[in-house]
């Protein structure tokens, strides 16, 4: 449960174990847009482009 905390499944859940009867907190938080967060982003999205380059041309690109 806590890989997505702020999913809609999470909260759902949350919900129907406890029995809330006050909902007001399954709507979700503010996306972050600090600087850091930002910076985060951008570290995923390079490291993956790396490793997906990678794959892609070990798998598709080297003779065998």
């Amino acid at each position: 449960m806590n890989v997505l905390p702020n999913s809609l499944a999470t909260r759902v859940q949350i919900t129907a174990w406890i029995g809330a009867a006050d909902a007001d907190f399954m709507t979700p938080p503010d996306a972050p847009d600090s600087l850091a967060h930002v910076g985060v982003l951008v570290g995923y999205a390079v490291v993956f482009l790396a490793i997906s380059v990678l794959v892609v041309k070990r798998v598709a690109y080297t003779p065998e």
